[in-house]
């Protein structure tokens, strides 16, 4: 199948100015959506679309193709739909070919991951009733609505989250349509698929909070200690293991012990 990655980044944010070209973790942000969308295999062409000529350098300096999006689609009230369907209709004239899959990936979500859009893909190819994929999070809590000035829950018994029905939140990770579906003012058919991700993958950066937590996890790294310990050599060594990883309680620490180290084991 053909496939177009349409990436939208446009020079102006409101709630962190410039953020595309941010640095996020020693790259900038939008380097980090069109890594993912260029390591994908197959037929797949990846177009930035910007009314920021630094941006579309940049976005060229990492392997993605542009399009000089017009002013009239970087105001705020602009829909996406309206700049994805543009750049599609470019996208085709430069290749000279028709794309099956229009995917949407939006700079805002870094921690996407490349399997979760092969995924996404891969459900499109065997599934041709689907019109629509879309990304998703679980996003349950105890929710309220005001009406007439009057406040309601928007549940029926107020119970433990893990006990609330599903509710689920766009993420702007992934949002795969087909070309028959795509208009200027619509990409979602009447068979949508919801494709479910972690609340890390899931993270959609809107706000200075939303920065730092993905900068967090993009840092993030995986320690392992490899600790001996029983009744010959004592449990020195594991206190010490034990002592060093408290110290780096923001990775991720795994022990693992050697053979005939039960005492260790018991001790961490």
């Amino acid at each position: 199948m053909n496939c177009l990655i349409v990436i939208p980044a446009r020079g102006g944010s409101k709630g962190i100015p410039r953020k595309n070209l941010r640095v996020l973790a020693g790259k900038p942000l939008i380097y980090h959506s069109i890594k993912t969308a260029t390591s994908l295999p197959g037929n797949v062409d990846t177009y930035v679309t910007s009314d920021d000529q630094e941006i579309r350098t940049m976005a060229e300096r990492f392997g993605a193709k542009t399009i000089n999006r017009d002013p009239k689609l970087a105001g705020d009230a602009v829909t996406l739909d309206s700049v994805i369907y543009d750049c599609y209709q470019q996208a085709k004239q430069i290749e000279g070919k028709e794309y099956d899959l229009i995917i949407t990936m939006q700079p805002t979500s870094p921690l996407l991951k490349k399997s979760s859009v092969e995924l996404a893909i891969q459900k499109m190819a065997q599934q041709p009733d689907t019109e629509t994929i879309i990304s998703v999070v679980d996003d349950r809590h105890l929710t309220w609505t005001i009406k007439d000035g009057k406040c309601f829950p928007n549940y029926e018994a107020r119970v433990n989250r893990q006990y609330l029905p599903k509710n689920y939140k766009e993420t702007g990770g992934i949002l795969i349509t087909r070309n028959n579906i795509i208009s200027e003012t619509n990409r979602i058919g009447k068979n949508i698929e919801l494709l479910e991700l972690n609340a890390e993958e899931g993270i959609d950066i809107d706000n200075y909070s939303d920065w730092v937590l993905c900068e967090y996890f993009l840092k993030h790294k995986k320690i392992l200690f490899v600790v001996a310990g029983n009744s010959i050599i004592g449990l020195g060594h594991a206190y010490n293991t034990l002592a060093l990883a408290n110290e780096i309680l923001t990775h991720q620490v795994t022990f693992l012990v050697t053979k005939g180290s039960e005492l260790a084991m018991e001790t961490i």
